[in-house]
């Protein structure tokens, strides 16, 4: 897809406020004072392991394993592990220009694996439909579902929050037991999905929660409509390609690299593009009714 060409059920979605907005820790790691990526942060902590583990730890990394590598880390630095994690991720940048593009979507669904907190500090300066503000859901139970049926802006952190270390899902270890094995995780991702178009940013899809149950989502619901992703032309044809048979997953493309430099436009382009089919969408309903 051309960048400033979208989806028109994508705008009218938009609109009608059924777009979950699903940020992933590409728009963290572009902010005024960034935070680390995965891979920085790991390869950092790698440095501080003993050289036999430093090794396999390093050779995880470069193999695309994070998960276990995490594992490997967390096991040798034990309490320092959470302590390196705070100091990290605990740090609460300034927003960058590509939340404000998001926010000027006005959806009041938003999912994110990041654990850092600055999408709560951003949404919640100011309110949502001139009332209520964003109330973060930080763990994923039999009370979190209530969202669905309701008005109020809410932050899904999918992965926990940077408040309770401990309950970060970050390692495959933590993965297996909090994300695989959860029928809540799974039951509110599916939700999702049924009830939502998703709209990804700065998301990579290498979560392996998400993109398993993304497939078997495709699997058992094979004629619904899609979802959508935005990413850097830099992706293989073959990957979206792949994205879309066996996960619902349209492109939306950019050019340039993961700096997310051009990406910026890309979103200036989409709230234009919302904001004019907003106003169609109030004028006609006018017309219509009076």
């Amino acid at each position: 897809m051309e960048k400033n060409d979208f989806n028109p059920d994508l705008l009218n979605d938009l609109v009608a406020k059924q777009v979950v907005i699903f940020i992933g820790s590409g728009l963290s790691s572009g902010t005024a004072v960034s935070l680390p990526g995965w891979e920085k942060f790991l390869l950092d902590a790698s440095e501080k392991l003993p050289p036999i583990e430093k090794a396999i730890s390093k050779k995880l990394i470069c193999e695309g394993d994070f998960l276990l590598s995490c594992d490997v880390i967390k096991n040798h630095l034990k309490d320092e592990w959470q302590d390196l994690i705070s100091a990290e991720f605990g740090k609460v940048p300034q927003s960058s220009e590509l939340h404000e593009e998001i926010k000027k979507l006005n959806q009041r669904i938003i999912v994110t694996t990041n654990f850092d907190k600055i999408i709560e500090k951003f949404w919640n300066d100011g309110t949502y439909n001139g009332g209520s503000n964003f109330r973060p859901m930080t763990q994923i139970d039999g009370k979190s579902f209530r969202f669905l049926r309701g008005e109020d802006g809410v932050i899904i952190k999918l992965h926990g929050c940077i408040d309770k270390a401990d309950d970060i899902i970050f390692s495959k270890t933590e993965y297996i037991r909090k994300a695989y094995s959860s029928d809540y995780y799974r039951k509110l991702v599916e939700s999702l999905l049924l009830n939502y178009t998703i709209l990804f940013v700065g998301f990579s899809m290498t979560d392996p929660a998400i993109s398993q149950l993304m497939e078997l989502y495709t699997n058992q619901f094979s004629n619904v409509r899609p979802h959508w992703i935005i990413h850097p032309t830099e992706d293989p044809v073959e990957l979206a390609e792949f994205r879309n048979k066996h996960r619902k997953l349209k492109s939306i493309t950019y050019e340039g690299s993961r700096d997310h430099y051009n990406l910026l436009p890309l979103l200036k382009s989409l709230t234009q593009q919302y904001e004019i089919r907003r106003r169609l969408y109030i004028s006609d309903y006018i017309a219509k009714n009076t």
